[in-house]
């Protein structure tokens, strides 16, 4: 289970659904920093928490959980306890600083910061995601189609593994039976796989003759490179699987056209990505995502 906390008045709180929702995380609200460690002293406060969550429940449709320090940690010792908390901040100040750290460090509940407006990003990935979904979901299994599959971004941990790279191949070639699969890249790359619709032409092309493979694509799966955003300024369907090393906001190619892969409530994109690697990157080499990427097709 998954959580979202967020403080504040009632634009706060309408935020916090839109966020939840994209994310598909439970809502937990308290009116401030006073009604969520010192309930009892602001009992009326905690009243107008209670009211308010309830009005936003039933003009958008939603569950709000309306929480305090002690219910937050009877959870979190409980059988439904989360997997993972967010902590939703219009931007970082003291408190909310502060907040994150004493909830982490002095209650042992983790928590990462969420900023307010990233649930436009999220929710315009649902849909381009939808968008790309119903796109690949009617293509004709018998008919011929050219699929581009570009394993490798500048950083190693970028990349999408040897693992994964068979089981999508295999699946195409499978599933496409009279398609062409192209598999390009900056370097060479050597995967047990023999099949005379596959081509394995990754560290023996230019950067020019990459993108000419990509522009007679019906399909581009890729990582996170200069591919992803040639596609995009192209309009050439694409699905990638795109690692965490950054905020999808800094970069996000916005486009009807790209499909996002990732785990993006990954526990450890906090963290220094330069340690990572295509092996340990469970970012976009997991089974879930493989599964993700099948759903496309059904």
């Amino acid at each position: 289970m998954l959580g979202l906390i967020r403080l504040g008045q009632i634009g706060d709180l309408i935020t916090a659904v839109k966020s939840s929702d994209a994310l598909e995380l439970k809502l937990l609200y308290s009116l401030n920093y006073k009604t969520f460690f010192l309930p009892w002293f602001y009992k009326e406060s905690v009243d107008f928490s209670h009211d308010l969550a309830l009005t936003v429940e039933k003009s958008l449709n939603c569950k709000i959980k309306v929480i305090n320090i002690f219910s937050l940690l009877k959870i979190a010792n409980s059988s439904l306890k989360f997997d993972k908390l967010f902590f939703m901040v219009q931007t970082p100040t003291l408190k909310s600083k502060l907040f994150h750290i004493v909830l982490t460090y002095v209650f042992f509940i983790k928590t990462d910061i969420l900023y307010e407006g990233s649930q436009w990003i999220f929710d315009s990935i649902k849909k381009n995601n939808l968008s790309v979904m119903m796109h690949t979901s009617l293509l004709d299994r018998y008919s011929s189609f050219v699929f581009t599959i570009n394993w490798q971004g500048k950083e190693l941990e970028k990349n999408i593994s040897i693992n994964n790279l068979n089981s999508i191949i295999s699946f195409l070639l499978k599933n496409f039976p009279n398609s062409l699969v192209y598999l390009i890249g900056k370097d060479s790359i050597n995967l047990d796989l023999t099949n005379s619709n596959y081509f394995n032409i990754s560290g023996k092309t230019s950067l020019a003759e990459s993108f000419d493979y990509i522009k007679k694509s019906d399909l581009l799966i890729t990582c996170d490179s200069g591919p992803v955003h040639f596609a995009a300024a192209n309009d050439i369907y694409t699905i990638a699987f795109i690692a965490m090393r950054y905020p999808l906001s800094i970069w996000y190619p916005y486009s009807p056209y790209v499909a996002v892969l990732s785990d993006l409530l990954i526990s450890c994109k906090h963290t220094k990505c330069n340690k990572c690697s295509d092996k340990l990157n469970v970012c976009i080499n997991n089974p879930v995502l493989l599964d993700n990427f099948y759903s496309f097709f059904k």
